[in-house]
């Protein structure tokens, strides 16, 4: 483990983590801590403290990419404007070119933040689940009662370079870059109304098992398109785009 002093604030490194404690006073020493994990290590020096000291000041700054519909948005933070953002022409999709994701871990809570790199990157659900048909039925008391009676669903498989982060919903990894496939299976679900004969009687939605539909195998290059400096706005750094839903 190595460390420096800089002005009373502490860096210390540990292979690719680095934790740096902030001097919050003067007269009594205070200290903040932020721990950065970089994918690619770096050298114990001046440019590294500044670029770790930009995480700890400046995340409001940073570009978060979401979609418009239901205020959805993607986890990973722009930092730089050198990472090339592609977001999804089709599918819930974020790609990034010329990046490095870095694992920010402030006050027990982590965000993970792109900068300047020479690594591709995805961000996708696991699932994804569009709405395909409505359909209406009366209720018990005549009324017309609308819903979705059929859906699309789904799911992708690609071989990732490194997987930086998986859970049940969402995956975010490392691509070799966006000429890599990927496979897209689609699924077919239908819903239709059942009513419980409960007092008071009560409507419920079965579904169908999901029956598959097709296979296809793209690049993921054909899947996204390029955000450019239109499609940021002057008020708040962030891109609001509508989710497609038809395939």
């Amino acid at each position: 483990m190595y460390s420096i002093n800089h002005n009373d604030d502490l860096m210390y490194k540990n292979g690719k983590r680095y934790t740096i404690f902030f001097n919050n006073g003067k007269e009594i020493k205070s200290f903040s801590e932020q721990t950065v994990i970089f994918d690619t290590e770096k050298p114990l020096n001046e440019e590294t403290f500044n670029l770790i000291k930009r995480f700890y000041y400046e995340k409001d700054k940073g570009r978060y990419v979401r979609y418009e519909i239901f205020g959805t948005g993607f986890e990973i933070v722009v930092f730089d404007d050198d990472v090339d953002v592609y977001v999804g022409k089709e599918h819930y999709l974020l790609a990034l070119e010329n990046a490095e994701l870095v694992k920010v871990i402030n006050f027990g809570k982590e965000y993970l933040a792109a900068i300047k790199g020479d690594k591709t990157y995805i961000e996708l659900e696991k699932e994804q689940q569009e709405h395909d048909k409505s359909s209406y039925h009366k209720d018990e008391k005549g009324r017309y009662v609308t819903y979705t009676s059929r859906y699309r669903i789904f799911n992708y498989e690609f071989n990732p370079v490194n997987v930086i982060k998986s859970d049940k919903e969402r995956i975010i990894a490392e691509v070799p870059s966006l000429d890599a496939e990927i496979k897209i299976k689609k699924f077919i679900k239908n819903v239709e109304p059942i009513l419980i004969d409960t007092y008071p009687k009560t409507w419920h939605y079965q579904s169908s098992e999901p029956e598959f539909v097709e296979e296809k195998s793209r690049r993921l290059r054909e899947l996204v398109r390029k955000l450019s400096d239109n499609d940021k706005s002057p008020y708040d750094y962030r891109v609001e785009i509508e989710l497609a839903v038809n395939v």
